[in-house]
């Protein structure tokens, strides 16, 4: 990562890749960009079907946790789901 893994670049790369990853989703199925709250806190999330996603936290947790975060694995659940409820 340039300039290293500190928290503002890690926070810009979960904006960029997250927004990209939710509009890859978007593109695909018929869907929209939501904002979130519970009792976590505040969100910016991905809502399709009655599925709820959080492509900036997906992001995040590869980044900081591991590859063990699969972006690919990630959509491929999301489609597989959505599959199921057509």
């Amino acid at each position: 990562m340039p300039g290293g893994p500190k928290q503002e670049n890690i926070d810009l790369l979960c904006r960029v890749w997250g927004a990209y990853v939710g509009e890859v989703f978007r593109r695909h199925v018929d869907g929209e960009w939501i904002n979130w709250e519970d009792q976590f806190g505040k969100a910016i999330a991905f809502e399709s079907g009655g599925v709820k996603l959080f492509p900036y936290d997906k992001v995040r947790k590869r980044l900081t946790i591991g590859p063990e975060h699969n972006l690919k694995d990630y959509y491929a659940v999301f489609r597989d789901q959505m599959s199921l409820d057509e």
